[in-house]
């Protein structure tokens, strides 16, 4: 994915109104959506140590619950400091994509950002791996698609399968919508 592609998906983050959920009854979290700032960007994600109570294993991107006081995008820094040793004040945020949520309670805000190609990324108990991959690859994969019901509707989940990773649920759905903006379905 050249920058030029990256810079559309600024720009139409920019041009479109997002879309909000009000699940009160959900916590509420956020995520940072941390593209590298080069040529070929990549996408910042992490594999969740096997050692934490949920979702052992699994790829996301940085983030967690929003503590009391917090806005999103402090929250979805703050969790990226705490995870992965990011700088804040090394990330340019550029505004909020599409609510989500998870079947387990969450509902989530991705706060897309840019940030150095070259950082020194550092590993916490939180996270067994620290992957940055190429948007190319993402935009180049056909996701495959299961439909789950839940709470009376049918949604979809994509999984992409990267390099022996499997990016799926709700890591896979943002990606999903970030990428593909006019495919993805604008209500959840």
């Amino acid at each position: 994915m050249p920058l030029s592609l990256l810079n559309d998906i600024l720009n139409t983050l920019k041009e479109r109104e997002r879309v909000t959920l009000h699940l009160p009854e959900y916590r509420s979290a956020a995520v940072l959506v941390g593209f590298t700032a080069e040529e070929n960007p990549r996408i910042l994600l992490t594999v969740r140590s096997l050692d934490l109570p949920s979702h052992q294993g699994q790829i996301s991107f940085p983030g967690g619950k929003i503590e009391a006081g917090e806005t999103i995008i402090e929250a979805a820094l703050r969790e990226a400091w705490e995870e992965v040793g990011l700088d804040p004040s090394q990330v340019t945020v550029h505004g909020m994509w599409d609510d989500t949520f998870t079947p387990q309670g969450f509902h989530v805000t991705p706060v897309i950002a840019t940030l150095p190609a070259d950082y020194p990324f550092t590993l916490t108990s939180e996270v067994a791996e620290i992957l940055l991959v190429p948007v190319a690859d993402l935009m180049q994969l056909s996701p495959q698609t299961l439909e789950r019901e839940f709470k009376g509707r049918t949604h979809l989940i994509y999984t992409y399968p990267w390099n022996g990773h499997r990016i799926w649920g709700m890591t896979g759905r943002i990606i999903h919508g970030v990428l593909h903006p006019e495919l993805h379905p604008r209500e959840y």
